[in-house]
């Protein structure tokens, strides 16, 4: 919303810490659900991701992104629902791992499970949703 103006850049980096505040408390306690029978809290991931995927990626990001920007254009309600539809649908039919989120890249960069992101592969992964992004503009 910052790219279109309907948010301030304070406002906008706002957002976007509290949102990654909350994806690592988010994190850490799915790590503490299973903490019993792997007792860490936070592990840098060391799980690759192909680089077919990074195409997935920009496109994924830019039809969310623009999905998000089209319906909220429109004030349409059925945003959450379309949303969901979108990113499980790419989830099945892509080879996208639907990252599509810087956030959700970065802590996914941090956990053990196989859904983590090895480092460089976040770094590239954000690269790509930015460039995603971009096309929008």
């Amino acid at each position: 919303m910052v790219v279109d103006g309907r948010l301030t850049w304070k406002k906008g980096l706002t957002y976007a810490a509290n949102q990654i505040l909350g994806g690592f408390v988010g994190l850490i306690l799915a790590h503490l659900m299973f903490y019993q029978n792997v007792p860490v809290l936070l592990s840098v991931s060391d799980i690759s991701r192909s680089s077919g995927t990074l195409v997935a990626e920009v496109l994924g990001t830019f039809f969310l992104v623009l999905a998000i920007f089209s319906l909220t254009t429109q004030k349409s309600n059925r945003t959450s629902l379309v949303v969901g539809l979108l990113v499980g649908g790419m989830l099945l039919a892509t080879s996208s791992n639907m990252f599509a989120n810087p956030m959700i890249t970065l802590v996914r960069m941090f956990t053990y499970s196989d859904a983590g992101i090895r480092l460089l592969d976040g770094m590239v992964f954000i690269i790509m949703q930015i460039k995603g992004l971009l096309w929008l503009s």
